[in-house]
């Protein structure tokens, strides 16, 4: 079944982004407007609103197979107006691994408006008969204010068409938007496509129940399933935990220990 399953996404030669983030995870990744540690996996434009330095590791335990977990690491670096981040990720087992390794950079293009890009070097290594390969794909976003508690982001990545290149990779463009309301609740809504497939929706939302702890919740229509999680924050480490379900699989856990570098909210 493990085997089975890693074939699905991959599609033979495809290339599948990696999602990572407790965080994200808990509104089920409904995220590409929200800065966070992890907008180099989501949206690269928000990499500048992030306020200070910080790294994060992230564990993803796969419907309770070791075989599916994923390993995911990442870095922010803020600067003025622009920001690089560095991002690494690692999936499978020993008949199957596939490792992405990220560097993006992000700027505010004015008070209300960010972009950012993203390269990354994809590996994938399989048992057998089947190919090992390397290659290099590319994202990016924009992040804008539509009102002083509304953003809006929109990000693609493989903008290539599959013509230049040996192995597939499939396209995939995302749009939402979020807002903030009173009494420190966030609403956000996604759509994303991805091509060879319809149009999903994600929503979800992040409720700070005090200073130090966050509630969050989600629901997706790509397989479909609901997520929810928690963080709590103590300077300078913020500890995120979400889980999501899966109609046939089960469920998904993720723990994402991060540490912040600096006086900032990197929430904001």
């Amino acid at each position: 079944m493990v085997v089975l399953f890693l074939s699905l996404p991959a599609a033979g030669t495809h290339i599948v982004r990696p999602s990572a983030g407790a965080g994200e995870a808990g509104m089920a990744y409904a995220c590409i407007m929200k800065p966070g540690i992890w907008s180099a996996f989501h949206n690269q434009a928000a990499l500048p609103l992030n306020g200070t330095s910080a790294f994060s590791f992230s564990y993803e335990n796969r419907y309770g197979l070791k075989e599916l977990a994923a390993r995911n690491l990442c870095f922010v670096l803020p600067s003025g107006n622009s920001a690089i981040g560095a991002a690494y990720s690692y999936s499978g087992y020993s008949d199957l691994r596939m490792e992405v390794i990220s560097l993006a950079g992000g700027t505010r293009l004015s008070p209300g408006l960010s972009a950012g890009v993203q390269a990354n070097l994809n590996i994938v290594n399989s048992a057998g008969e089947y190919m090992d390969y390397v290659l290099i794909t590319c994202e990016g976003g924009l992040l804008m204010n539509l009102s002083e508690n509304v953003k809006a982001g929109v990000h693609i990545f493989n903008p290539l068409p599959n013509s230049l290149r040996k192995v597939p990779v499939r396209s995939a463009l995302r749009t939402g938007a979020g807002m903030e309301l009173p009494g420190n609740l966030f609403l956000a809504l996604e759509a994303e496509m991805i091509s060879g497939e319809g149009i999903s929706l994600r929503t979800g939302f992040e409720y700070s129940a005090g200073a130090k702890f966050l509630l969050r919740a989600g629901y997706s229509t790509r397989e479909p399933g609901f997520s929810f999680g928690i963080g709590y924050s103590t300077k300078p480490a913020v500890a995120d935990i979400a889980f999501s379900t899966h109609p046939a699989l089960g469920i998904t856990s993720c723990l994402t220990v991060s540490f912040i570098l600096g006086k900032s909210d990197i929430r904001k």
